[in-house]
């Protein structure tokens, strides 16, 4: 271990200190018009309140079935992709596990700049440490507010062969983590599904 003066700290010997953007960059969601809300449809749309503590929550207020021509095609998310958010509770990290779900304005999706690093980033923004600096430098009197610049500028010590080695080590890890969310995704559907129907008795359950 080195003593590094940037981060008043040891670190291991032959690690750099790098700015989160060397490792990821953060792309801001779309601001969708409510003119195109709808009560369901073929898009999802994810906003700030979806990323909850413990992931994503993909109970929507709003659909939208007819894209903007100006949407970036990341906001079209999918599998894997890792969201934070940027207002009110900043910092709060998720992992997609479903598609046809759009990025709002507010929350922010962390693109891995080597793709072979996306499990070391994820874990990485899910630590505290990095929770704990976004919760520094968001400001705002009513509601925090996160910058992604801001938030890319936070300083970290950093190997990319340790962090490459982590995410092939962790890979399967975190494609069961995934795995496991759709299926309880499609439970709670089920759920959502047969309820109603035994309620009102146009189902039983027999012994």
């Amino acid at each position: 271990m080195v003593w590094n003066e940037q981060l008043k700290r040891t670190i291991p010997d032959g690690w750099t200190t790098n700015p989160l953007s060397d490792i990821f960059t953060f792309k801001s969601g779309y601001s969708f018009s409510s003119d195109l809300y709808e009560v369901s449809g073929k898009y999802k749309l994810l906003t700030i309140k979806n990323v909850q503590n413990n992931g994503i929550n993909l109970n929507v207020d709003n659909y939208i079935n007819v894209l903007p021509d100006n949407v970036p095609d990341y906001c079209l998310l999918k599998a894997q992709d890792i969201l934070m958010s940027l207002t009110g509770n900043v910092g709060r990290v998720g992992i997609m596990y479903a598609d046809n779900c759009l990025l709002n304005q507010r929350v922010a999706l962390a693109e891995p700049v080597n793709i072979n690093q996306r499990v070391f980033v994820y874990f990485l923004l899910k630590s505290d440490i990095i929770h704990k600096q976004y919760e520094m430098i968001a400001n705002g009197s009513s509601q925090q507010n996160l910058s992604p610049i801001e938030a890319e500028k936070v300083i970290i010590a950093y190997n990319p062969e340790v962090a490459t080695k982590f995410s092939t080590l962790c890979n399967e890890y975190l494609n069961t983590i995934v795995s496991n969310l759709a299926e309880n995704q499609e439970l709670i559907n089920i759920r959502d599904w047969l309820l109603p129907i035994l309620m009102n008795g146009q189902a039983t359950i027999s012994d």
